[in-house]
């Protein structure tokens, strides 16, 4: 049985939005619309969204990226129905026109997406990248004009999506309904079984109500955490150390190499701010 329901929700859109990093890295941005009207999902959606999409792209984001980011073109799907066809714009590459070279491509700009509820179901974030390396400022924070292109930029999409009848929204898939046994069995064989039921839940598709660039941190700092890699090195003179996981919001203390409450030695541990000591061995 597959693990989860097709991915049908009424009254849903998703949007695609498609482009490269360093020239051959594929950067692809997945977005949900709302139908407010009647919308035919076809190819010359899909070319109209593209016009007003890349022209928002111009406008606010090229100016802040390297030459070798682009954007590429979109895809829209109707989700009102299981497996439908997804429509592709024509691609093109229109470049960045930033000066300098590109940060990494993991680096982004974190822009949030509220809706008029609370709860994870209910929160969106979209993450942009390409800037050049002149949009991370020496005092370890994102320049003011990445956030404000960052977050015009997103809602010049929700503007091009309410000419269509649709608005941006934050979309969550259904699941299936889940009964999960956990059995633990002791030495004497006795064993203690607890079982976890999960509801199903149904796919949902909400209208977001706002639009912001919340956390000014450097653009490096705010990577997504299953894509990072932090190079640090050491205030106290010793060797550079990986830490995985990590990232700048989050490390406090490195305590130096040796036992660390019955931990062993010859690894870094670093205090976090959200949890235990983490080890990060150097050239990990």
């Amino acid at each position: 049985m597959a693990k989860a329901p097709p991915l049908q929700v009424n009254n849903a859109v998703m949007l695609r939005l498609l482009g490269s990093l360093n020239t051959t890295t594929v950067m692809i941005n997945v977005l949900a619309a709302i139908k407010t009207g009647t919308v035919v999902v076809d190819q010359t959606l899909a070319n109209q969204l593209d016009t007003a999409i890349r022209s928002a792209w111009t406008t606010n984001m090229a100016p802040r990226c390297a030459t070798t980011t682009s954007f590429g073109g979109v895809g829209v799907r109707d989700l009102s129905q299981a497996n439908l066809t997804e429509f592709f714009s024509p691609y093109s590459a229109t470049p960045g026109t930033g000066t300098g070279d590109s940060l990494p491509g993991g680096a982004a700009c974190v822009v949030s997406l509220k809706t008029a509820f609370s709860g994870r179901r209910y929160r969106g974030r979209v993450y942009l990248g390409g800037f050049t390396e002149t949009e991370n400022l020496a005092n370890g924070v994102m320049s003011a004009t990445v956030q404000t292109a960052c977050a015009a930029f997103i809602q010049a999409i929700d503007t091009a999506l309410q000419a269509h009848t649709m608005r941006l929204a934050v979309l969550s898939r259904p699941a299936y309904a889940q009964t999960l046994t956990h059995t633990t069995t002791a030495s004497d064989g006795t064993q203690n079984v607890v079982t976890h039921n999960r509801p199903a839940r149904p796919g949902a598709i909400t209208q977001v109500s706002s639009i912001s660039v919340r956390n000014t941190m450097g653009l490096a700092a705010q990577a997504q955490r299953r894509r990072q890699w932090l190079d640090v090195v050491l205030a106290h003179g010793c060797e550079p150390a990986t830490a995985r996981g990590l990232s700048c919001r989050s490390l406090l203390t490195c305590h130096r190499p040796g036992p660390v409450s019955g931990r062993g030695s010859g690894s870094h541990w670093f205090q976090t701010s959200s949890g235990p000591l983490r080890r990060a061995r150097a050239g990990s």
